[in-house]
Parts: structure tokens; C-alpha cells; sequence
């Protein structure tokens, strides 16, 4: 096998953990937004030194909501994110 997608794990102030791996892509809103915007789009991407955490973190400062495009049922409070973790 290749190399493992890097992940990290997401704690939030409820204590739900959700696990986010590169490559995923995030729309991200605010509440009098247009939920469909595709500016608002960004993916998770590694950087060298921190893997994920740059770019999760700039989701969560791009807006106040997210969700993985994926995923779309299920909206994330950015403001809601307790802990971020390397996995």
C-alpha cells in the first residue's frame, strides 16, 4: 500500500469527534449567505510542516458554517470546534 491519508480529528464543544481526511472539500457560509456560493469552497490540503491543520483552520476563519460537500446533511459550526488533532 501507498502512504495513508492524513487525517485529523475534530473535537467539538458538544464532544462529538469527527475524523477529516485530505482532499476533502468544505463549503463554507455564514448565516445570510447563499449556501450553494462556490467561492466559498476549500479543500483540505497537507502542508509540510503541519499537515492539515493550516488549511482546516483557514476553513474555520473563512465563515461561521461548514460542511463537506460530501456530506451535505450535516452542517458544522465553526465556532463549535474544541480541539483539532493530527491523527
Amino acid at each position: 500500500g501507498g502512504d495513508i491519508m492524513p487525517e485529523i480529528k475534530v473535537t467539538f464543544t458538544d464532544d462529538s469527534v469527527v475524523i477529516f481526511h485530505e482532499e476533502m472539500t468544505f463549503q463554507i457560509f455564514n448565516k445570510n449567505d447563499d449556501k450553494h456560493l462556490p467561492v466559498n469552497k476549500a479543500s483540505l490540503f497537507r502542508h509540510p510542516n503541519c499537515g492539515l491543520l493550516f488549511s482546516f483552520v483557514d476553513i474555520l476563519r473563512m465563515g461561521e458554517f461548514f460542511y463537506n460537500v460530501e456530506k451535505p446533511e450535516i452542517i458544522y459550526q465553526s465556532k463549535n470546534v474544541k480541539k483539532i488533532e493530527l491523527v
